[in-house]
C-alpha cells in the first residue's frame, strides 16, 4: 500500500516494533473499522504475537498512521434504531 511522508519519517521510526505484515494483516482481516468524519478509514486488529491491538489508519487509500495499543482495547456494543426502522448493534472502541 501507498504510504504519506508523515508514515515514512514518523510513524516507522516512533513504532519499529510495529510488523509491515501485521498493518496488511489488519488492512485485510479488520476486526473493527469505521470512517471518520474527516473521510479518513480506522482499522483494528489483534496481533496475537504481540499481545496487542494495532490501529491503522488510511486516507484517500494511503497508509497514513498506525497506533499500536500498549493496553487492551475494549470494544462496547452500541444498539440503535437505523432509519429503516431495524436495530443495529456496532462494536466501538471504547478507548481511543
Amino acid at each position: 500500500m501507498e504510504t504519506t511522508d508523515y508514515y515514512d519519517g514518523e510513524v516507522q521510526r516512533k513504532h519499529p516494533e510495529v510488523q509491515p505484515e501485521w498493518v496488511e494483516r489488519v488492512l485485510a482481516n479488520p476486526y473493527h473499522s469505521e470512517v471518520q468524519p474527516d473521510g479518513r478509514i480506522r482499522y483494528w486488529g489483534y496481533i496475537p504475537e504481540a499481545d496487542k491491538w494495532l490501529r491503522v489508519v488510511v486516507a484517500d487509500g494511503k497508509l497514513l498512521n498506525r497506533f499500536f495499543d500498549h493496553k487492551k482495547l475494549v470494544f462496547s456494543t452500541r444498539v440503535g434504531i437505523a432509519k429503516n426502522g431495524l436495530v443495529e448493534a456496532k462494536a466501538v472502541p471504547e478507548n481511543q
